[in-house]
This record gives structure tokens, C-alpha cells and sequence, in this order.
């Protein structure tokens, strides 16, 4: 019996278009910039009800955001009906009115804040999604040896975390040596590109280039008090 692997397609984190060949997250740069000024406009709406995490996601139907609030254990979660045909941008700006206008349609009619905070709340869904799944995580990833490392099969956090990380890689390359090396069967071409990788990883780690990303798998993520929006881990 054969089982048929299906490959997902993937697709824009901004706009949910297929993705080309040589794209990792979006489509464009424009598509990625219009995404980004309308995600912030929902900042103001999160300060004014005190949000200490938030997501926000889109599928086929809705646009989707998840808030914590400060000291709060619950998630509340809000569904926005997208508009067909259209990119999530266009419906990112109606949600974002919408929901700013009930807050001040009840900071007018209470003339207090705590409590057009509390109405606000009260319209979203809870125990939709979980405190783990809002909660962020830290991404680690090693700038400019991409590709090296992936040739010589080196783990990135092994690379982190190793007391001697020299060693790690001299004994990969020698690994990858028997592999390729002409005298031992292999391939020219394929030997030359390893003993470069070696060579490259051996002046990265004199100066290394680390990088750090916070966020959440699969959505945007939003953090107090820095307000910035995070692209999907």
C-alpha cells in the first residue's frame, strides 16, 4: 500500500497568497508594509483595554484576534467575517473601527473606562484558545550560515549551547568529509562546497551574528508595553 504525501502549499503570512519559489514569508514587500500599518492600528484599542499579550490571524472566513489582558487568565477571542475577494487588509480596518467604536459608544454612555474595558471583554469568546498558546516563545537563529550549517548537518541550538563549539564542527566536517571526499567515492563538487562551509562557519564563530525573534507559531504577536507586531515564528 502507498500513502501520498501531500506537500503544503505555503503561503503569505500577510495576505495568504501562494508563495514563490524563492520566498519564505511574503509575497512582497509592499504586501508585508500594508499588513504591518493596519495590524498597528489596533494598538491604541489593546493599551485602552490594558492587553499584555495579543494575536491576530486570518483564515478563508474570519480575521481572528486573541487578547490577554493584564492579569487576567482568560483569552478573549474575536471573529470578523472577511470580505470575499478581498486581501485581510481591507477587513483589518473595518474591525478595527468597529471595535473602537463600541469602545468609545461605552466610555460615552458609562463615563468610565474600567467599565467600557469590561463591555469590551464581555464580546469576545473565551477558552477558544489557551494562555499557552498566546504565550510567547523565543526563536534563535544564527545570521549568515544558513546554508552552511544545514550542508554540514549542525543543529543551530546544539551550536548554541556547546561548550566547545569548534569541536562540534570540526567532527561534522569530518563527517561530512567521508561523505564526499573524492578518495573516499564522493563527489569534487560536493566535497569543495563542504570544506567551504567548514571554512565559513570557522569565521562566523569569531564573530558571531545571533538573532533573536519573540512571537507565537502560526500568528502575529503582540507585546506591552514594546507595541510592536511580530511576524509568525
Amino acid at each position: 500500500m502507498y500513502l501520498d504525501v501531500i506537500k503544503r502549499e505555503r503561503k503569505c503570512v500577510c495576505c495568504g497568497l501562494p508563495l514563490e519559489k524563492n520566498r519564505r514569508k511574503y509575497c512582497s514587500k509592499r504586501c508585508k508594509e500594508d499588513f504591518v500599518f493596519k495590524l498597528k492600528w489596533f494598538n491604541n484599542l489593546l493599551r485602552a483595554i490594558e492587553v499584555k499579550y495579543a494575536t491576530f490571524s486570518f483564515n478563508v472566513h474570519y480575521l481572528i484576534l486573541n487578547i490577554l489582558p493584564f492579569g487576567s487568565e482568560d483569552v478573549y477571542s474575536y471573529f470578523f467575517t472577511r470580505s470575499h475577494g478581498k486581501k485581510p487588509v481591507y477587513d483589518m480596518e473595518k474591525m478595527v473601527f468597529l471595535l473602537g467604536e463600541i469602545w468609545w459608544d461605552n466610555v460615552k454612555y458609562f463615563g468610565n473606562k474600567d467599565k467600557a474595558k469590561r463591555e469590551i471583554l464581555n464580546m469576545g469568546r473565551k477558552k477558544i484558545v489557551g494562555k499557552s498558546v498566546i504565550y510567547p516563545r523565543e526563536k534563535v537563529m544564527l545570521s549568515g550560515i544558513s546554508n552552511e550549517l544545514r550542508l554540514l548537518k549542525i543543529n543551530q541550538k546544539e551550536l548554541i549551547s556547546s561548550e566547545n563549539p569548534y569541536n562540534l564542527v570540526k567532527k561534522a566536517y569530518k563527517q561530512a568529509l567521508f561523505k564526499t571526499h573524492p578518495d573516499m567515492g564522493g563527489d569534487e563538487k560536493a566535497f569543495l562546497r563542504v570544506f567551504d562551509s567548514y571554512q565559513k562557519i570557522l569565521l562566523w564563530l569569531k564573530n558571531p551574528n545571533i538573532k533573536r525573534q519573540k512571537g507565537v507559531i502560526g500568528f502575529w504577536f503582540y507585546e506591552a508595553p514594546k507595541e510592536n507586531w511580530n511576524s509568525p515564528l
